[in-house]
């Protein structure tokens, strides 16, 4: 099977971090953000909400923070800012640093906290100069704006840093009240992430962090049966792909967690946390979003053959339509959910 380079749904460093780029990265993460949303109970408020799906798993981490005023927040993979908004939204009167690698997602978050010189005119014309221009649309437009009313008020409060975390040189020694991780840990060195991290956090300080099932196995919720990765579906779209006489590997194979509970605590506690699962949460994955977005994706992986880049792509789509229109494919009423478990890490040695 093929290593991916930049797939957004498999992570580890070998792998490599998938939002790297010009500013595109960063408008095509946001694009997604702006059109596909998930119900949810918000327990504030007694009802049920449509959030955007990044803004759902920055919410449910940022309800685990209890800091009082002046506490300093750092969001680790602060992508975009839209955990960042939510921590401020929970949390009223603390500071955030965000620390992110990609510096596409970085100057979005800049703009989305007003925070570029010239603000939108600076913004827009670099996404003018890369040619991105086409990935804008008005969907997107009422999204941004939405989020900048929001963020206005604490634009002063937060300090967004483009880097590698492990290679910083801030934040600095015993300086961090509370961390988050938004779906970053998996792209990382674990074992790196938290050594560095002991550097920053105060003793007796939290993280909260998740990550997805590909990295993950929940004894609850396991991948191999509740994952949508492992939906059928995608065994008849690859029975289509391989009529057009290409090899492919076992779908099953596809996300294989590299991690459980406890392998998560020995790493965690060779560098000072002792780390434990707080919570675990299903998202049915949407099925139009399944075949938009992550079917393409799981079927240039799992095609074994060589073929050309622009050939390929027509394969699948065609293979996609043609698996719509058979109804067996539609039976697996059971993988279909992205199951998101939640830690809690502290720093515990001296």
């Amino acid at each position: 099977m093929k290593k991916l380079k930049d797939e957004a749904y498999l992570g580890s460093k070998e792998k490599g971090y998938p939002f790297q780029g010009d500013v595109r990265e960063g408008i095509a993460f946001d694009n997604y953000e702006a059109n596909f949303s998930v119900l949810e109970y918000d327990r504030n408020r007694n009802e049920s909400v449509i959030l955007p799906i990044f803004r759902i798993q920055a919410k449910l981490l940022a309800e685990f923070i209890s800091a009082e005023k002046y506490d300093r927040i750092l969001d680790l993979g602060s992508r975009t800012g839209i955990t960042t908004l939510e921590i401020f939204l929970q949390n009223r009167g603390v500071n955030v640093l965000g620390i992110e690698k990609s510096p596409s997602m970085h100057i979005t978050a800049l703009y989305k906290f007003h925070q570029l010189d010239k603000d939108k005119k600076e913004f827009f014309q670099i996404i003018k100069k890369t040619g991105c221009a086409d990935l804008l649309s008005k969907k997107l437009s009422d999204y941004w704006e939405n989020f900048r009313e929001e963020s206005q008020f604490y634009k002063d409060k937060v300090r967004f840093i483009v880097g590698e975390f492990d290679k910083l040189k801030e934040p600095k020694d015993d300086s961090i009240d509370w961390a988050v991780a938004n779906n970053y840990m998996h792209w990382t060195e674990l074992s790196e992430t938290f050594k560095h991290l002991y550097k920053s956090l105060k003793r007796g300080r939290e993280l909260f962090w998740n990550t997805a099932s590909h990295f993950f196995t929940d004894s609850k919720f396991p991948a191999e049966r509740y994952g949508f990765r492992y939906n059928d579906f995608l065994k008849y779209v690859l029975d289509e792909v391989e009529k057009n006489g290409l090899e492919v590997e076992d779908y099953k194979e596809l996300s294989k967690p590299t991690h459980d509970i406890d392998s998560i605590k020995a790493v965690s506690k060779e560098q000072g946390f002792s780390t434990e699962k707080v919570s675990t949460y299903l998202i049915p994955v949407d099925f139009q979003i399944f075949i938009s977005n992550h079917l393409p994706v799981f079927v240039k992986t799992l095609v074994a053959s060589e073929v050309n880049e622009k050939e390929l792509e027509r394969i699948i789509k065609e293979a996609i339509a043609k698996t719509v229109n058979n109804p067996n494919a539609f039976k697996d009423n059971e993988h279909k959910y992205d199951i998101i478990p939640i830690f809690r890490s502290v720093k515990t040695k001296t």
